[in-house]
């Protein structure tokens, strides 16, 4: 009896072990025929759009959509521009645009296919002359034509504040357009900003009743902190003399019973808040005029005061108005696709500001001019 339930215990482990084999033999041979078929035909797509064989890759296209009906997606909405722009059937271009933000809907299966849109990115930008000439040709309406050529400076990475402008031009334009969404999409993609920091030299020439108080001719160095969003344009300054300048008549110190004799040393710090807006913009150079909200300030420099203590002769509110531009010298692309660029940049900039005081003596106009050379990072 002992022998029997021994044989029987062996016969359905061995029975158990082969039914495990053959589930995992199963398991390892299934194939999704259908998912494979579509990886497969979207290979074959870029290879007949790397030949040129446009119409070949259509009929691929076509044929990969009726085997998979409504459960498979064939194309990811960023994979079915690219292709219908690289194959140039930009009727397609324009229904994939119209239906961007539905070209998923009732789609059960999202597989993951291999990635096609490296070779799809490298055929289009080598391509582009001959893609271009090809939008010129086609039988198209303004409008269409028009609302490709927007897509297509985008592609190329036209300047960002240049790229927001077509784009409420062309929604001003066609306010009806079947596109406005897609639209929106390119514009929230052309977002332009910036951070800049900066040392550079300045050169100030006060004028008016001032003038007679300290030496005009102020030579310094300044630091500047931008932030630039799209057209707008926000500045953190400071800076101050470091040539010598000396008082022209007794100057009480602020704050203090003392008397600052005339001919002692003085120097000069400005700072404030600029606030510009960018009326001229390239890939190279950016323009803006600006109003200035700032302080000027002039203190004591003498050798027998402690500059720990108040030494401060002269306190302004200055406000005036400027002009600035950004010269891009050199530019470094970002490891990452997304990540920020970095520039250096050259940044002249000329002002008049003026020293608004009850003090008459401290009264007057400041010209100045600096060059900043900086570091910039972002997206133009």
């Amino acid at each position: 009896m002992k022998k029997l339930l021994f044989t029987l215990a062996v016969f359905f482990s061995v029975l158990s072990s082969y039914a495990q084999n053959d589930m995992r033999e199963a398991i390892l041979s299934y194939t999704d025929s259908t998912q494979l078929l579509i990886e497969n035909g979207r290979q074959l797509i870029v290879k007949h759009i790397i030949d040129h064989n446009y119409a070949e890759a259509g009929k691929v296209l076509n044929y990969l959509k009726n085997k998979a009906g409504s459960n498979y997606v064939v194309l990811y909405p960023a994979e079915a521009i690219l292709t219908s722009i690289a194959t140039r059937d930009f009727q397609l271009f324009l229904y994939n645009a119209r239906n961007f933000a539905t070209l998923l809907e009732g789609k059960k299966k999202y597989p993951k296919y291999d990635d096609i849109s490296y070779d799809l990115h490298a055929n289009i930008r080598e391509e582009m002359m001959a893609i271009q000439q090809d939008l010129e040709l086609a039988d198209l309406s303004v409008a269409d034509r028009d609302f490709i050529q927007l897509y297509l400076d985008y592609y190329n990475g036209e300047d960002q504040v240049a790229l927001r402008k077509k784009v409420n031009n062309y929604r001003s334009r066609f306010p009806d357009s079947e596109y406005q969404n897609f639209l929106k999409e390119i514009k929230s993609s052309s977002f332009a900003g910036r951070f800049n920091f900066g040392f550079g030299y300045l050169n100030e020439r006060l004028s008016g009743e001032i003038s007679h108080t300290i030496d005009p001719n102020i030579s310094g160095l300044c630091m500047e902190m931008d932030f630039v969003m799209n057209r707008t344009y926000v500045s953190l300054y400071v800076g101050g003399s470091i040539n010598t300048l000396y008082s022209k008549t007794d100057l009480p110190i602020l704050d203090t019973d003392w008397m600052y004799q005339q001919g002692n040393k003085v120097a000069t710090i400005r700072y404030g808040l600029k606030v510009g807006y960018i009326v001229h913009s390239t890939n190279r150079v950016k323009t803006y005029p600006y109003v200035n909200i700032g302080g000027f300030s002039v203190t004591a420099q003498a050798d027998d005061i402690d500059v720990d203590e108040k030494n401060e002769l002269m306190g302004s509110f200055m406000p005036g108005v400027g002009m600035a531009s950004e010269i891009n010298l050199l530019k470094w692309n970002s490891a990452s696709m997304y990540g920020p660029l970095g520039f250096l940049y050259l940044k002249p900039n000329v002002g008049i500001d003026f020293l608004t005081t009850k003090k008459e003596k401290f009264k007057g106009q400041s010209v100045s001019f600096s060059l900043t050379l900086g570091m910039a990072f972002g997206n133009f």
